[in-house]
């Protein structure tokens, strides 16, 4: 099983998450997938893209980091055209928080081969439409963590993970603006 563990934010890394890419046998479906000028380039971005993902997971484990990719099964959705997007960036839909892992938005499709590597009372799991836990607009800072969240969001759920970040002893701060607007902010006030 994956260990979670978000408490210090500069703590050497132990654990790293890394998605991957589309593979361009996937468009065969596709009008696009016969149009040799789109498909050439994208074929170069696709490999090329697996090549950077194949050299951070070699940065990262001759530093001493274990690395998890996920894989979309394109068997699973069939067709590019029923998935959002493949599973490239975990953090855009992940967030680790204390020894939980936060899975609650939409979109993240071919990240279950990772997710099963979790122990269940480690993992939270939630489609709610408008909110978003991940460390794409969620900033933890040592006890402090600062959240973006959506205007139209219902506020209720805001308040039931607040109040969980704040009885494990996190400072919570919400923002309407963009996360690292404000911290950027904040720290540019405490340094001046």
């Amino acid at each position: 099983m994956i260990p979670i563990k978000g408490y210090a934010t500069f703590d050497p890394l132990k654990h790293c998450w890394l998605g991957s890419g589309f593979k361009t046998e996937w468009f065969h479906d596709l009008d696009i997938y016969k149009n040799d000028q789109i498909m050439d380039p994208f074929k170069r971005i696709a490999e090329e893209t697996e090549e950077d993902y194949q050299t951070l997971g070699k940065i990262l484990k001759d530093a001493g980091v274990q690395t998890h990719r996920s894989f979309l099964d394109i068997d699973k959705v069939k067709s590019i055209k029923n998935i959002f997007r493949p599973p490239v960036n975990p953090r855009d839909h992940f967030a680790v928080i204390g020894e939980k892992l936060y899975a609650v938005s939409g979109g993240s499709e071919g990240y279950s081969d990772v997710l099963t590597q979790i122990e269940r009372k480690n993992l939270e799991i939630c489609k709610i439409t408008n909110v978003v836990i991940s460390t794409a607009n969620i900033c933890r800072v040592g006890k402090d963590i600062w959240w973006d969240i959506n205007k139209s969001l219902d506020i209720s759920y805001v308040e039931k993970y607040k109040k969980a970040w704040e009885q494990e002893g996190f400072r919570v701060h919400i923002s309407k603006r963009g996360t690292i607007q404000m911290v950027v902010s904040v720290w540019s006030n405490r340094v001046a």
